[in-house]
């Protein structure tokens, strides 16, 4: 293998590759066209005189050689991002670019506002919004601030837990007046219940207040959170939606207001060595007001 000489560019392709199994994601992730992203790979292994990757249906699969350079390429990429860091924190001005990473239920139903209103009073910053639930986001540098529903165990990771996102059941009016109101929680077993598919936390969660589930009891299973919530609103049936969303959502009713299926801690993260860039600091300050506020229902 030849090692001198080597773009980072190629280097930073290939760990995008290795992270996301296929070109197509590794393109998005990238964002680059994946011809230029298959090119990279390419001029990499006739660089390495090695083959990187076996081409499988399933994807790009490492070949003993891709494997074998993979910590060496993220020793590369944290060298990278060392080095920027080192440069961004020259300037003591709130200026540059900070990428948020979140859930689908945060990005969808909290932030939009939240970003509206900071870079309206921030034009110097720009924002760039990830839907994600992986934690590796920031340990990849893929993300600057992210917000969680788990607390990381990372020790580079700083979390501020926000608050608590409690969810309750809710119905559509039309689907209430259509098939009447459950009294008692035995009633929902005769009712239209859209539940989860792989994830068994509504489950657990009916379970907390007596209420025995099955995945077989849902009529639609979706484990898009946007997508649930969706179904709920067209009278599709009775789901579980965090009440600081179903509250607000004038086509809903709350059902059995005074249970709490399950409660999530909300965490606000971003990287130790990152924390006190003036950009950083400030839309990390700014969304934790802001989230803390709203997470009070």
């Amino acid at each position: 293998m030849r090692l001198d000489g080597i773009d980072w560019a190629l280097i930073r392709s290939f760990l995008a590759v290795i992270d996301g199994g296929s070109l197509n994601a590794a393109a998005k992730r990238l964002r680059v066209q994946q011809p230029t992203l298959s090119r990279h790979i390419t001029e990499l292994e006739a660089q390495l005189g090695a083959s990187l990757f076996e081409r499988t249906a399933r994807g790009l699969v490492p070949t003993a050689a891709g494997t074998a350079i993979v910590d060496a390429a993220r020793q590369m990429a944290a060298a990278a991002h060392t080095l920027q860091t080192c440069l961004q924190g020259m300037t003591s001005s709130a200026v540059g670019t900070v990428r948020i990473s979140a859930s689908e239920v945060f990005a969808a139903h909290f932030l939009p506002d939240f970003i509206a209103d900071f870079v309206g009073n921030n034009i110097e910053i720009q924002v760039e919004l990830v839907v994600s639930n992986d934690m590796s986001d920031l340990l990849r540098r893929d993300a600057d601030i992210a917000i969680r529903l788990l607390r990381p165990a990372q020790s580079g990771l700083i979390a501020k837990k926000l608050g608590d996102l409690p969810l309750g059941l809710f119905a559509s009016a039309d689907y209430l007046a259509q098939c009447g109101t459950p009294k008692t929680h035995s009633d929902l077993t005769r009712h239209r219940i859209i539940g989860l598919d792989y994830d068994d936390s509504l489950i657990r969660g009916a379970q907390s207040i007596g209420l025995d589930l099955a995945r077989e009891n849902f009529i639609v299973r979706c484990d898009n959170q946007i997508i649930g919530i969706n179904l709920v609103q067209a009278g599709a049936g009775i789901g579980v939606i965090p009440l600081a969303i179903g509250k607000k959502l004038s086509r809903l009713v709350q059902l059995f207001p005074n249970d709490e299926i399950m409660s999530f801690p909300v965490w606000l993260v971003v990287h130790r060595e990152i924390q006190d860039r003036p950009a950083i600091r400030k839309i990390y300050d700014f969304l934790s007001d802001k989230l803390a506020s709203a997470l009070k229902v």
